[in-house]
């Protein structure tokens, strides 16, 4: 069997390391297209160092674009290289443009697909990602579901015909492999960790001076660390809000690699983010979580287990997020406590399981 997996985002290669281990464990024919799609050094180069990779085979250097020009490059270049390759199967991972053009180039030439982290939903498609969800799952073979919710998600669907399955999540597997490596963050203080980077909130200037006003309340009443996206740092100059996050109690850094992240991550007492794998990153962790909308049309998440007590919904309202964080850090007494792990059945060997089934099939 060879194998040909399409990458290009961060949260590709976090899910992509396991199962790539995997793969060479078991000595199979491997190749990697990295579309290009995330190119800044600590959003793509270092996880390659971090999680100790291979170099993609093929980088198409897609780079920044709209959705529509994104996709249709990238397809155009997958194509071209699974023509060469002939691949028996192509691996996507996750909800991201690069998935998705994997996912349709892969069909196209009935190449069979797996898709790592199927049945993802949140009905609403204002969301990019959803689109890509949603495709991407009609245009696989093998869809591999993180939760048992995915897989109901995908019974209720008339348009999917492939092998649904719940494995679970190989970004759990990425936790505990490289737990040994994890540095601890050394902070003087307790502090709430804050990310945000989907269009809804930093593309719009509204939105963007709603989330400053956010943190700053959060800051009055805990440390902030954030760890801005290109993205966002881009948005928050071009609206000339750049001074606005200036505090003794809000630390704004750099973007961080995987491991370094992850040792962050470990010592928040809180989260506030709108990105789906810091939702289950901090919850695994037993950290609370406040999600921030990821639409414009209202709050959501795929990961709907996580709401029975470790994830909350909150909207860019100062005075909600404080309320949800002060009944958060009193449930855990400042992070002396840690909340239930809603899903026990991740135990780290989900990519164990994705090389078993379709090595079976």
């Amino acid at each position: 069997m060879k194998i040909t997996s399409i990458v290009g985002a961060r949260p590709n290669f976090v899910k992509l390391s396991p199962i790539e281990r995997e793969i060479k464990r078991r000595e199979i024919d491997y190749s990697c297209i990295h579309t290009g799609q995330h190119y800044d050094f600590n959003m793509n180069e270092i996880f390659f160092q971090d999680f100790q990779i291979s170099t993609p085979d093929y980088n198409l250097g897609i780079k920044e674009g709209t959705h529509g020009y994104q996709t249709g490059y990238m397809l155009e270049g997958i194509d071209r290289l699974l023509t060469i390759e002939e691949p028996d199967l192509v691996i996507v991972v996750g909800d991201t443009n690069s998935t998705l053009a994997g996912a349709l180039a892969a069909r196209k030439l009935n190449i069979p697909v797996a898709h790592v982290e199927a049945g993802l939903r949140v009905y609403d498609l204002s969301i990019p990602e959803e689109t890509n969800r949603i495709i991407t799952d009609v245009c696989s073979t093998f869809l591999l579901c993180p939760t048992k919710q995915a897989v109901r998600n995908l019974e209720n669907s008339a348009d999917i015909t492939g092998l649904i399955e719940n494995v679970g999540n190989v970004a759990i597997d990425s936790i505990e492999q490289n737990r040994h490596l994890i540095p601890r963050w050394v902070a003087s203080q307790p502090y709430c960790l804050v990310t945000c980077h989907h269009t809804a909130i930093v593309d719009s200037k509204p939105n963007l001076t709603k989330l400053v006003q956010v943190i700053r309340e959060v800051s009055r009443i805990v440390h902030v660390i954030f760890p801005m996206h290109p993205r966002t740092r881009k948005n928050m100059e071009k609206f000339g809000l750049s001074q606005e996050l200036c505090s003794q109690n809000v630390d704004v850094i750099e973007p961080l690699g995987y491991l370094a992240f992850q040792g962050l991550v470990d010592g928040a007492i809180a989260v506030l983010t709108d990105s789906g794998g810091l939702i289950v990153e901090s919850c695994y962790r037993g950290i609370p979580c406040m999600t921030l909308p990821p639409s414009e049309f209202g709050n959501s998440t795929e990961w709907v287990e996580t709401l029975n007590g470790n994830n909350i919904l909150v909207d860019l309202d100062p005075v909600n997020v404080k309320e949800h964080l002060t009944a958060f850090l009193n449930k855990t007494e400042w992070g002396k406590k840690r909340l239930p792990n809603p899903y026990p059945e991740w135990d780290g060997n989900t990519s164990q399981r994705i090389l078993d089934l379709i090595g079976s099939s």
